[in-house]
């Protein structure tokens, strides 16, 4: 779960809004940095094991790993303004950033740069109309992988 580590990290590192970094969103993110490795590479990044859900793609392996991190991570309950309760995940102030040669960086920096302004709704958006979720049901695993070489197939004959 090295790449899975490194890419969590890295967003800490990185996502210029990190009082808005819920585990909601997390997720969210690592899944559009997979799927745009994916299409760059063929492959998806880390090891995780994606399912479509009914709220969308989701990684219990994203999850496990945060908790088994406690060295590393901190999860906060947060009331927002709406009266609901959401998790808001930070690093504890001990944890020492190293990633080196970060293979998915440019898959990570795309995704970072073009969603941190967006809304949650602008961001479920984006997520909700990515090609392994419009192509695949509820409910099923997701191939990152495959999804990436049948995008490709469709995007070259329009």
């Amino acid at each position: 779960m090295k790449n899975l580590l490194d890419t969590i990290l890295y967003i800490f590192e990185e996502y210029r809004k990190k009082d808005e970094l819920s585990t909601a969103r997390l997720v969210l993110l690592v899944f559009l940095i997979d799927w745009k490795f994916a299409i760059e590479n063929e492959r998806q990044f880390t090891e995780t094991k994606w399912t479509y859900e009914q709220f969308g793609p989701f990684s219990k392996d994203i999850l496990i790993l945060i908790k088994n991190k406690k060295d590393i991570f901190k999860i906060d309950i947060i009331k927002k303004s709406d009266g609901m309760t959401t998790e808001r995940l930070t690093l504890k102030s001990n944890s020492v950033i190293e990633i080196k040669n970060f293979e998915a960086k440019s898959a990570a920096d795309f995704i970072l740069e073009n969603t941190y302004s967006m809304t949650w709704s602008e961001f479920i958006q984006l997520v909700f109309s990515s090609y392994p979720i419009i192509s695949n049901s509820k409910n099923t695993q997701l191939d990152l992988s495959k999804d990436s070489l049948r995008f490709k197939q469709r995007k070259m004959k329009t």
